[in-house]
């Protein structure tokens, strides 16, 4: 933290006066304390309007909606769970009230030091966001090393470690079909990926808990696929279903053309799951690292800065993804439950062991 300032690294100048900036930081915990307070309060609330167990218990904050409006009078900005019918796209595990409860039941172990976070809940807002910053950078060096500025810091410019890689793979790769998977940051490093690559024949690219924010994935992801399917959209050899992963497996002999458009999968926790995921055994604030970014860490200008990761934040956002993407089958949104054979925990959704019945999240049938 001490060696980012201001979009550089390694400033002397930063380094030098860090222990000023860590004093100011200390000194805001007190002064934002109350707004920490409600923003955890809030985040708790919130999340139990997606929950069908729970949504009825604050009719007062989740809003009066219609339930199970049909097809020709949903609300575009309800909950896709909510609907009796899923509409195309969207695919959600659902709960039972038994489900939920034993969901409850199992966070009770994480209670004893829940007293903790009087303390804990006030630090990591006013501290948290330097060091996301310098995450966020740290991740990005990936594809790009650091830029020295004209007078401070340290930096080449030079291309990073994964844009050689995927450099030379765009180079050489002949008749083969390339699945990129990010997970939570991991996705930041894929859109730039698709971005810079866009000519790559990708046949899947999944999302886990996506720390990027929709913003950007709307201009790396969904541009990228776009171009391909209006590009393609005269070629009588392509696929209807063009995400169907038993076709793939009939037609893997088929030569591969760059130009091919490839499938998009998000998968997300439950936001019940997301909102109350412990951290520190319980003595830390509450909510997955998503629910840190989009609280804590960051200050989105609009909704589409949030991270796409978070059902929350994918459903008021419906009506914002290219429709015709959804309409074809290309662009797919997938919500796990709280039931207890898949993951409720942000790191569980890239780690085998909590993926129960749903497979491990390499296979087409984690996300598909």
């Amino acid at each position: 933290m001490a060696n980012y300032y201001q979009g550089t690294w390694d400033h002397p100048g930063y380094l030098w006066g860090s222990p000023i900036t860590f004093a100011t930081d200390l000194a805001e915990v007190g002064a934002r304390s109350i707004l920490s307070y409600v923003k955890q309060l809030n985040l708790l609330a919130g999340s139990r309007c997606f929950g069908e167990a729970w949504r009825g218990d604050l009719p007062w904050y989740c809003g009066s909606q219609p339930d199970n409006p049909p097809p020709s009078e949903r609300n575009p900005h309800n909950d896709p769970c909510q609907e009796k019918i899923e509409p195309k796209g969207f695919k959600c595990i659902k709960n039972t009230s038994t489900a939920a409860l034993k969901f409850d039941t199992k966070r009770w172990d994480s209670l004893l030091l829940g007293s903790l976070k009087l303390v804990s809940i006030p630090v990591i807002d006013p501290l948290g966001y330097r060091a996301w910053n310098s995450m966020i950078s740290r991740t990005r060096f990936a594809m790009r090393k650091p830029c020295k500025d004209d007078v401070w810091g340290k930096g080449s410019c030079e291309p990073g470690p994964v844009y050689e890689l995927f450099k030379r793979i765009d180079e050489r790769l002949e008749d083969k079909e390339i699945t990129l998977i990010g997970h939570s940051m991991g996705a930041i490093v894929a859109s730039e990926v698709v971005s810079e690559f866009p000519k790559l024949p990708y046949r899947y690219v999944v999302f886990l808990g996506a720390a990027v924010s929709k913003k950007e994935f709307a201009n790396s992801v969904e541009r990228v696929l776009y171009e391909r399917v209006t590009g393609a959209s005269k070629d009588p050899n392509l696929s209807p279903e063009p995400c169907n992963t038993t076709k793939l497996r009939e037609q893997q002999d088929v030569s591969v053309t760059k130009v091919k458009p490839f499938c998009f999968f998000s998968v997300s926790l439950h936001p019940y799951a997301e909102a109350t995921e412990e951290n520190g055994f319980g003595a830390a604030p509450a909510g997955s690292l998503l629910e840190w970014i989009d609280t804590n860490f960051t200050q989105p200008a609009d909704v589409t800065d949030r991270t796409l990761g978070r059902w929350a934040n994918i459903a008021p956002l419906r009506v914002t993804f290219k429709q015709a993407l959804i309409e074809k089958g290309y662009v797919h949104f997938k919500r796990f439950g709280l039931d207890l054979k898949g993951p409720h925990s942000h790191g569980g959704l890239a780690n085998p062991n909590e993926s129960g019945s749903y497979g491990a999240y390499w296979r087409p049938e984690y996300w598909n």
